[in-house]
């Protein structure tokens, strides 16, 4: 039985999907917020990937797009734990 997607998970594939990463990342990272392998690692390995620099050819739009998702990326992390927190805590 296939794992449902929260709500935050489905918010952080959308946010991978138009952040500035490379091409051949994406596609592995969606698959594995799907798969419900969602952790602080691998959001953390998502902001690595982010904060990286490209090169030294990076205007000031690219890197206020860049500032802007990881504050993005670290709202939705934050609504994530929360959420799974208080799901595992009305279980008990």
């Amino acid at each position: 039985m296939p794992k449902t997607i929260t709500q935050e998970e489905r918010q952080l594939i959308k946010l991978v999907e138009k952040m500035h990463l490379p091409q051949e990342d994406k596609p592995a990272l969606i698959e594995r917020i799907r798969n419900g392998e969602t952790s602080k690692e691998l959001i953390e390995e998502i902001r690595q990937k982010l904060a990286a620099p490209e090169g030294a050819e990076e205007n000031d739009q690219v890197t206020a797009k860049r500032a802007r998702d990881l504050v993005e990326l670290n709202m939705l992390f934050k609504r994530w734990q929360l959420s799974s927190q208080s799901h595992n805590f009305g279980r008990r």
